[in-house]
């Protein structure tokens, strides 16, 4: 680029901010980071753009365009977990107080890894991060209650209307706030009395409709419980479209287990999930819902919660497959 300038520089390899880093202990992490470094390669994809700054236009990052305060952003969080990682004890500075307030207001919606120019993807790494926070400090009763969520709204449905009136009591709510963190000001959810469940059956679609084939409906926990309307509506278009709809609602897909940095408890959600829908997955038979959450943890989570399990490969594709050719197959 400059002809007849000649300098005596240093070569390529030195000066390399990484050679000057004291030695680290080697971290075992629950998911999979297929990343040179692992976790701290996931983290050091950041170059430090700044799009994630943006407040205008795009979804990343939501807590960023409400505080506007670096540390809220995606590049914030993933120069303070950098720094933790390339510490001599990674695994103790994932428990630290300060780190854990910097990823606290992440949402894990995964607008990040759609849109950062290198993918950062922070919601897994927090989930991580969360992992080895508990690991130190135990797991509080909220993230408990908050990953058996499916199992709290089966037990509300089952006991409506009690459950509906007692969400609605002053010092339920109050109690709640103190030692759950849920503000007394946020309206419930609503449990039905005819959950998804119990009004499931195939409805023969008109003579006239072709057979499209099988598929799979994923019946998410606050879909099948507090709003059945929705998944009716989705399944009945399914069935009028041709499709005969097989209900799946065994169990939860993970997602707010991972939310809450309960990745053991997660993986094995996900192995119970792939247990049931691998064979059909691996048939090409297409998954889909009605909440994009779970769907995505399908897709997304899978692969890093069960690496090298066919099924698990199987029923990512599967999803993949239906996007955008039935009712919530995208986000």
């Amino acid at each position: 680029m400059n002809p007849g300038k000649i300098v005596n520089a240093p070569a390529m390899t030195d000066h390399l901010r990484d050679a000057a880093q004291p030695a680290r202990a080697a971290l075992t992490t629950r998911l999979r980071f297929d990343y040179p470094g692992g976790m701290r390669g996931a983290a050091d994809r950041c170059m430090n753009i700044g799009l994630c700054r943006k407040t205008a236009t795009g979804v990343m990052c939501p807590s960023y365009m409400a505080t506007r305060n670096e540390e809220h952003s995606t590049r914030g969080r993933a120069n303070a977990l950098l720094h933790a990682l390339s510490l001599p004890d990674p695994q103790a500075a994932l428990g630290g107080e300060r780190l854990h307030g910097i990823l606290d207001l992440c949402l894990e919606c995964k607008a990040c890894k759609s849109e950062c120019p290198l993918g950062v993807d922070m919601a897994a790494l927090k989930t991580e991060t969360l992992a080895a926070y508990h690991d130190q400090h135990g797991v509080p009763l909220r993230s408990r209650m908050f990953g058996s969520i499916r199992v709290l709204n089966r037990l509300g449905s089952a006991a409506f209307p009690m459950s509906n009136l007692a969400s609605g009591w002053r010092p339920a709510r109050r109690a709640a706030e103190r030692w759950l963190g849920v503000s007394a000001a946020r309206p419930l959810p609503r449990f039905q009395r005819q959950d998804l469940r119990r009004w499931f059956g195939p409805t023969p679609g008109p003579d006239s409709v072709t057979i499209q084939g099988e598929l799979i409906f994923l019946a998410d926990s606050f879909t099948t419980f507090t709003e059945p309307s929705a998944g009716r509506a989705a399944i009945e278009l399914l069935e009028l479209a041709g499709w005969q709809v097989r209900f799946e609602d065994a169990g939860c897909c993970g997602r707010a287990s991972l939310s809450k940095g309960l990745v053991d408890q997660a993986r094995r959600m996900a192995a119970c999930m792939v247990e049931r829908l691998g064979e059909a997955a691996a048939r090409g038979v297409p998954i889909v819902g009605v909440e994009p959450s779970c769907l995505l943890t399908l897709r997304d989570e899978y692969s890093a919660l069960l690496p090298g399990d066919p099924r698990a490969q199987a029923v990512a594709a599967a999803h993949a497959t239906a996007r955008g050719t039935a009712p919530g197959g995208h986000r």
